[in-house]
C-alpha cells in the first residue's frame, strides 16, 4: 500500500470515529432526556431495561470509537506519515483516554438518572 492510499485509510478512520463519537454524544442526549422527562415514572424493571439498553449501547459505541481512533493512529504512525503529515507526534495512547472519557460519559448517564429518580422521590 503506497503513502497517498495509506493516509486516505487512516483519514476514513479517523474519520469513522468522529462519526461513531456523534452517535454517542447523541445518544447520551436521548438518555438524559429519558431520564429528565420520565425517569422519576419508571418502574423498577422498566428502569433496569432502559440502563441495560443504554450500558450495552454506550460500551458498544465505545468499543467502536477506540477501535477506529487506534487504528486511525496505527495507520497515521506507519511509514512515519505522523510527522510528515500533520507535523506533530499525537500522544499514541489517545484512544485509552478517549475510553475512560467514554466510561465517565457513561457513569455520569448513570448518576443523573439515579438523582432525578432521587430528588423526585423525595418530593
Amino acid at each position: 500500500m503506497n503513502e497517498a492510499e495509506l493516509l486516505e485509510n487512516a483519514s476514513l478512520a479517523m474519520g469513522n470515529g468522529l462519526a461513531a463519537f456523534a452517535v454517542f454524544v447523541s445518544m447520551l442526549a436521548a438518555y438524559f432526556t429519558v431520564a429528565y422527562v420520565v425517569g422519576n415514572k419508571l418502574d423498577f424493571r422498566q428502569l433496569i431495561l432502559v440502563n441495560f439498553v443504554f450500558v450495552i449501547s454506550m460500551l458498544g459505541m465505545s468499543y467502536v470509537i477506540f477501535g477506529f481512533t487506534k487504528l486511525a493512529i496505527e495507520l497515521y504512525g506507519e511509514f512515519g506519515l505522523l510527522n510528515d503529515s500533520i507535523g506533530f507526534q499525537p500522544y499514541q495512547g489517545i484512544e485509552f483516554v478517549n475510553l475512560v472519557i467514554d466510561l465517565v460519559m457513561i457513569g455520569a448517564g448513570l448518576m443523573f438518572m439515579s438523582d432525578r429518580r432521587a430528588s423526585a422521590n423525595e418530593t
